[in-house]
């Protein structure tokens, strides 16, 4: 096994691993782990440097570890590559590699802290459900360092029955009633083309400005608009206009709805053989009551059992809709890793701290509030989150969650 460090930014060597790449994160089902979101990320919304690692075997990428190196409070800390708009973060090991998996993930590991002696490392937005999450925990016991996991997000998915080895997603004869509806509802508005890809294969900048812009607009006349965020403005939209450019047209799908020509619906999705995320979705007022929003979702559904995938994840969040249809739920943690040693020890648990501190502070709701009152500084945070109120509407299956900062136990 051969580990690598290279550090001269996404262009010379780097540039020859993007193949490899795309197709490791592709074998481990990872959307949020590809180069051309990683890169899109860390350009536009990232801080520090990158450091990418990789692990062969005989000639062949078994595993990378995408970071970012920054420096805070005298202390270096790692962080995965992207992270932020990222709704998950992973170490990318071949699962179809000879080569065991631990010992593929602990080089990778070694070698991060080998280039960055004594760092932090503070990985967001890992899985219950990925098994890089025990691994992480086992390697940082293994080498005397503090283990931290913190609860950060809940997600949802919706997997597909297997019948005779072929994903089906549930598409019942009211589904297909309700797509007929809205066609009929559409077509009273205009002509109406309904487009599995807005973009080409190899789209050019000028189209992706342009259906960005598209995008945009749909966003600015939903209904909910002035509640609702709006990816296509500022950092996050530089962010989607690169990952569209760059990203193989195999890891992206971005439907929509035309009525005489006007963009009026659309949903992204990435994509990975075995799963599809449904990152963002909207519609334009004029078509709020025809339910294009639905229809959009049902044809990724099929679209998706049709090439082979076995879930649909709707990321973070637990909104009434992504409940309906989800029958699985997962909790992401944020792992830190501290340095060992009294007053090293102290001083990265203090940092690591400071920025896990949204994480703390939810975990703490009701001293905060009680503070916030004693000192007279107006209502504090809300005793029960929306989120966890919808989460309350309906029970669904998965694996169960753990309360503050305790792990999830190893698999």
């Amino acid at each position: 096994m051969e580990v690598l460090a290279p550090a001269d930014g996404p262009t010379g060597e780097w540039t020859l691993l993007t193949r490899e790449w795309e197709g490791l994160a592709a074998r481990a089902g990872a959307v949020f782990a590809t180069p051309a979101w990683a890169w899109s990320a860390h350009r536009h919304t990232g801080r520090g440097w990158p450091l990418v690692i990789t692990a062969r075997d005989e000639g062949d990428l078994v595993g990378l570890l995408a970071l970012t190196v920054r420096r805070r409070c005298g202390l270096s800390i790692l962080s995965f590559l992207g992270a932020g708009p990222s709704d998950y973060g992973t170490i990318l090991v071949d699962p179809d590699s000879p080569q065991d998996q631990p010992r593929i993930l602990d080089a990778l590991l070694d070698a991060a802290r080998a280039v960055v002696p004594g760092s932090l490392l503070d990985l967001e937005q890992v899985s219950d459900a990925d098994p890089v999450l025990p691994l992480l925990q086992d390697w940082g016991r293994r080498r005397g360092l503090s283990v931290h996991c913190r609860r950060q997000s809940e997600s949802m998915q919706e997997v597909f029955q297997v019948e005779r080895g072929v994903p089906v997603p549930p598409k019942t004869r009211s589904m297909r009633r309700h797509g007929h509806r809205t066609l009929r509802l559409l077509e009273s508005l205009g002509e109406v083309e309904v487009l599995a890809d807005l973009l080409s294969r190899v789209p050019t900048r000028a189209e992706v400005l342009s259906l960005a812009d598209e995008c945009a607009a749909v966003d600015a006349g939903h209904p909910q608009a002035k509640r609702r965020t709006h990816p296509w403005r500022g950092p996050s939209g530089a962010l989607l206009r690169d990952f569209l450019s760059a990203a193989p047209s195999s890891s992206r799908w971005l439907s929509g709805v035309r009525v005489d020509g006007r963009l009026v619906a659309y949903q992204l999705d990435l994509v990975a053989p075995s799963t599809v995320a449904t990152y963002y979705a909207s519609y334009h007022a004029d078509v709020a009551p025809f339910g294009v929003g639905t229809y959009l979702e049902s044809q990724s559904r099929v679209r998706a059992a049709k090439a082979g995938a076995a879930q649909i994840d709707f990321l973070r969040g637990m909104q009434p809709y992504k409940l309906r249809a989800a029958n699985v739920q997962h909790t992401s943690y944020r792992v830190q890793l501290v340095p060992g040693g009294v007053i090293r020890g102290s001083h990265g648990r203090a940092v690591g701290a400071a920025l896990a501190w949204r994480q703390i502070v939810r975990r703490h709701r009701r001293l905060v509030n009680g503070v916030r009152r004693v000192l007279r500084l107006g209502p504090g945070l809300p005793a029960r989150s929306c989120r966890a109120s919808a989460g309350r509407r309906r029970p669904v299956s998965g694996t169960p969650t753990h309360p503050g900062d305790d792990p999830p136990p190893a698999a």
